[in-house]
């Protein structure tokens, strides 16, 4: 079972983590990173291109199993 819990977007993960002091560990900023290459690569092969790509436009999702 894997439960799901809404995030916010990615420029409030970034100003609580900037808040806190903590960055956000390599792994997760690597993963944040390649599920948003493959979104744009999955809107590229459709044609679409994303004119205005900012944190504030990503949505975050916390997946836990």
């Amino acid at each position: 079972m894997h439960l799901i819990i809404k995030g916010g977007d990615l420029s409030v993960t970034i100003e609580e983590r900037q808040r806190l002091n903590k960055p956000i560990p390599r792994d997760r900023l690597l993963d944040i990173f390649f599920q948003i290459t493959n979104g744009l690569k999955y809107l590229h092969e459709k044609d679409i291109i994303h004119r205005d790509l900012k944190p504030k436009y990503i949505k975050m999702n916390i997946i836990k199993s």
